[in-house]
């Protein structure tokens, strides 16, 4: 018999998904995925990036704090996971829409 060999997923699947502690200028996101991964935010403004946040600790359990928001604005929020053995959720990638308070 040869060596045991590691099953690897291809792909990370974005469980849950919430958008927590909305302020004028700040938000907080959360995700559980099914498999240890690294956690991404790109921030979207009028059809644009407008920032990224990224947390390259390995985890199922994700917390990603964005910051630089503008007050009474709508974000759109792409959310994505990866690791180092190839597997990531950028096919099964979640979105969050929100708007931010006025001030």
């Amino acid at each position: 018999m040869g060596p045991e060999v590691e099953w690897v997923p291809k792909t990370i699947n974005i469980i849950e998904k919430e958008i927590t502690d909305v302020t004028s200028r700040t938000a907080v996101v959360t995700w559980v995925t099914d498999f240890e991964s690294w956690s991404r935010v790109q921030v979207m403004h009028q059809e644009s990036v407008s920032n990224t946040f990224l947390d390259p600790t390995l985890t199922r359990a994700h917390r990603v704090e964005i910051t630089g928001l503008e007050p009474s604005t709508f974000y759109l929020l792409v959310i994505q996971s990866a690791n180092n053995r190839g597997a990531a959720s950028f096919e099964t990638g979640a979105e969050l829409i929100f708007q931010t308070p006025a001030n």
